[in-house]
């Protein structure tokens, strides 16, 4: 039977590759824009809580390889996160923030597979961090790649819960 563990992660200060039109933006997103000039640029925990509610983090596994050996394959290996916490925002030019953000995602591991095991081979893939993707959730175009193209900063490990 398998087993669960907690991935903690956490990323600073992603960008897109792609930007959006501002009539695609939600007004939510606007205001913030707009909320982030008037604190003269400076983040705070207001404008981080609005923002939160666009960003997702998931584990990819198939990203890695070998995976098979490591998660059941009846989700292929993509888990989600059950929290996610935006700590910084920084406007740009872009129509889309930089953001710095932490999460926590469950991750369903084979149970033949030891924590070593699944240690070993994360440091053969490079780190678990290496499947993970931070993404926009706007609904809109498909076209738009609103996937985490850079960053400036990443990691992540195994805890013991969800805080």
């Amino acid at each position: 039977m398998p087993r669960e563990k907690i991935l903690y992660t956490s990323v600073e200060w992603f960008d897109v590759p792609d930007d959006v039109r501002t009539d695609d933006l939600p007004e939510e997103l606007i205001d913030a824009q707009q909320k982030w000039g008037d604190n003269t640029e400076t983040s705070s925990p207001e404008l981080c809580e609005v923002i939160e509610k666009f960003i997702v983090c998931n584990y990819i596994a198939e990203n890695m390889s070998g995976w098979e050996a490591m998660f059941p394959d009846n989700n292929f290996g993509e888990f989600t996160a059950c929290k996610v916490e935006v700590v910084g925002v920084k406007f740009s030019a872009r129509k889309l923030p930089s953001v710095c953000a932490q999460a926590w995602i469950p991750i369903t591991v084979l149970d033949n597979v030891s924590d070593e095991d699944l240690d070993e081979w994360a440091e053969e893939e490079w780190g678990m961090h290496s499947g993970v993707i931070w993404s926009w959730d706007l609904n809109i175009d498909d076209d738009i790649d609103l996937g985490m193209e850079s960053h400036s900063g990443a990691e992540a490990c195994w805890v013991q819960d969800v805080p």
